[in-house]
Protein backbone atom coordinates (compact mmCIF):
# COMPACT_ATOMS: atom_id res chain seq x y z
CA UNK A 1 0.00 0.00 0.00
CA UNK A 2 2.99 2.11 0.78
CA UNK A 3 4.74 1.66 -2.18
CA UNK A 4 1.49 2.01 -4.32
CA UNK A 5 1.29 5.11 -2.22
CA UNK A 6 4.63 6.33 -3.11
CA UNK A 7 4.61 5.27 -7.02
CA UNK A 8 1.00 7.42 -6.94
CA UNK A 9 2.79 10.28 -5.63
CA UNK A 10 5.92 10.00 -7.92
CA UNK A 11 3.93 9.41 -10.98
CA UNK A 12 1.75 13.06 -9.73
CA UNK A 13 4.88 14.68 -9.39
CA UNK A 14 6.47 13.71 -12.75
CA UNK A 15 3.45 14.78 -14.24
CA UNK A 16 3.29 18.19 -12.48
CA UNK A 17 6.87 18.77 -13.52
CA UNK A 18 6.04 18.29 -16.94
CA UNK A 19 3.17 20.13 -17.00
CA UNK A 20 5.05 23.46 -16.11
CA UNK A 21 5.68 26.18 -19.04
CA UNK A 22 9.22 26.39 -19.54
CA UNK A 23 11.03 29.34 -21.57
CA UNK A 24 10.69 29.35 -25.29
CA UNK A 25 14.37 29.08 -26.94
CA UNK A 26 13.32 31.76 -29.38
CA UNK A 27 12.17 34.55 -27.06
CA UNK A 28 15.88 34.17 -25.11
CA UNK A 29 17.14 34.60 -28.73
CA UNK A 30 15.13 37.37 -29.31
CA UNK A 31 16.31 38.74 -26.02
CA UNK A 32 20.11 38.29 -27.35
CA UNK A 33 19.12 40.04 -30.56
CA UNK A 34 17.26 43.09 -29.12
CA UNK A 35 20.30 43.65 -26.79
CA UNK A 36 23.36 43.26 -29.31
CA UNK A 37 20.99 45.76 -31.44
CA UNK A 38 20.91 48.02 -28.76
CA UNK A 39 24.44 47.75 -28.22
CA UNK A 40 25.53 48.44 -31.86
CA UNK A 41 23.22 51.49 -31.35
CA UNK A 42 20.40 50.71 -33.62
CA UNK A 43 17.67 52.25 -31.24
CA UNK A 44 18.99 55.02 -33.34
CA UNK A 45 18.19 53.63 -36.60
CA UNK A 46 15.22 51.45 -36.17
CA UNK A 47 13.68 52.54 -33.05
CA UNK A 48 10.26 51.50 -33.72
CA UNK A 49 11.07 47.87 -34.46
CA UNK A 50 13.22 47.73 -31.47
CA UNK A 51 9.78 49.36 -29.59
CA UNK A 52 7.66 46.22 -30.89
CA UNK A 53 10.51 43.97 -30.43
CA UNK A 54 10.62 45.08 -26.81
CA UNK A 55 7.03 45.32 -26.16
CA UNK A 56 6.75 41.77 -27.79
CA UNK A 57 9.72 40.06 -25.27
CA UNK A 58 7.78 41.62 -22.09
CA UNK A 59 4.49 40.18 -23.51
CA UNK A 60 6.26 36.87 -24.04
CA UNK A 61 8.11 37.52 -20.64
CA UNK A 62 4.83 37.91 -19.12
CA UNK A 63 3.11 35.26 -20.66
CA UNK A 64 5.98 32.66 -19.21
CA UNK A 65 5.63 33.84 -15.61
CA UNK A 66 1.98 33.79 -15.63
CA UNK A 67 2.42 30.34 -16.38
CA UNK A 68 -0.09 30.56 -19.29
CA UNK A 69 -0.33 27.19 -21.80
CA UNK A 70 2.97 26.35 -23.36
CA UNK A 71 1.92 26.57 -26.99
CA UNK A 72 0.79 30.38 -25.75
CA UNK A 73 4.40 31.11 -24.11
CA UNK A 74 5.98 29.50 -27.80
CA UNK A 75 3.84 31.55 -30.03
CA UNK A 76 4.77 35.14 -28.21
CA UNK A 77 8.16 33.76 -28.13
CA UNK A 78 8.24 33.02 -31.72
CA UNK A 79 6.45 36.69 -32.49
CA UNK A 80 9.32 37.80 -30.63
CA UNK A 81 11.97 36.25 -32.63
CA UNK A 82 10.46 37.32 -35.98
CA UNK A 83 9.98 41.05 -34.68
CA UNK A 84 13.66 41.04 -33.53
CA UNK A 85 14.98 39.80 -36.76
CA UNK A 86 13.03 42.03 -38.54
CA UNK A 87 14.48 44.78 -36.85
CA UNK A 88 17.87 43.15 -37.11
CA UNK A 89 17.28 43.44 -40.92
CA UNK A 90 16.31 46.70 -41.06
CA UNK A 91 18.70 48.12 -39.29
CA UNK A 92 21.15 46.07 -41.39
CA UNK A 93 19.42 47.69 -44.83
CA UNK A 94 19.99 50.86 -42.88
CA UNK A 95 24.03 50.39 -42.41
CA UNK A 96 24.25 48.87 -46.18
CA UNK A 97 22.42 52.08 -47.41
CA UNK A 98 24.57 54.72 -45.34
CA UNK A 99 27.83 52.38 -47.15
CA UNK A 100 26.56 52.71 -50.46
CA UNK A 101 25.28 56.72 -50.28
CA UNK A 102 29.30 56.85 -48.91
CA UNK A 103 30.66 55.22 -51.96
CA UNK A 104 28.48 57.41 -54.10
CA UNK A 105 29.38 60.58 -52.77
CA UNK A 106 33.05 59.73 -52.65
CA UNK A 107 32.92 58.65 -56.42
CA UNK A 108 30.50 61.99 -57.26
CA UNK A 109 33.46 63.70 -55.49
CA UNK A 110 36.03 61.98 -57.54
CA UNK A 111 34.59 62.82 -60.56
CA UNK A 112 33.91 66.30 -59.56
CA UNK A 113 38.13 66.72 -59.46
CA UNK A 114 38.55 64.74 -62.50
CA UNK A 115 35.79 67.33 -64.40
CA UNK A 116 38.00 70.22 -62.93
CA UNK A 117 41.33 68.75 -63.27
CA UNK A 118 39.88 68.30 -67.70
CA UNK A 119 38.20 71.89 -66.95
CA UNK A 120 41.79 73.49 -66.02
CA UNK A 121 43.62 71.77 -69.26
CA UNK A 122 41.08 72.67 -71.75
CA UNK A 123 41.62 76.32 -70.17
CA UNK A 124 45.16 75.96 -71.03
CA UNK A 125 45.13 74.14 -74.41
CA UNK A 126 42.56 77.30 -75.23
CA UNK A 127 45.51 79.31 -73.91
CA UNK A 128 47.95 78.15 -76.15
CA UNK A 129 45.57 78.37 -79.20
CA UNK A 130 44.99 81.92 -78.95
CA UNK A 131 48.79 82.54 -78.23
CA UNK A 132 49.60 80.30 -81.26
CA UNK A 133 46.58 81.84 -82.99
CA UNK A 134 48.22 85.80 -82.27
CA UNK A 135 51.87 84.38 -83.64
CA UNK A 136 50.69 83.09 -86.68
CA UNK A 137 48.89 86.49 -87.17
CA UNK A 138 51.97 88.16 -86.48
CA UNK A 139 54.20 86.29 -88.87
CA UNK A 140 51.09 86.71 -91.86
CA UNK A 141 51.05 90.60 -90.78
CA UNK A 142 54.99 90.25 -91.20
CA UNK A 143 54.62 88.54 -94.43
CA UNK A 144 52.26 91.13 -95.73
CA UNK A 145 54.05 93.98 -95.11
CA UNK A 146 57.27 91.93 -96.97
CA UNK A 147 55.09 91.31 -100.03
CA UNK A 148 53.63 95.01 -100.09
CA UNK A 149 57.59 96.21 -99.96
CA UNK A 150 58.39 94.20 -102.52
CA UNK A 151 56.10 94.99 -104.93
CA UNK A 152 57.02 98.63 -104.03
Amino acid sequence: MIARLSMLACAVMVAAACATTRPSGELAEARSIYLRLMSEGADRRVEADLLRTNTAIANAEAAFTERKAQQDVDAMGHIALRLAQTAEANNQRLLADRIADSLRTARLQRLLTLSEAQRSQLEASRQLSEQEIAALRAQNLAAEQRADSLRR
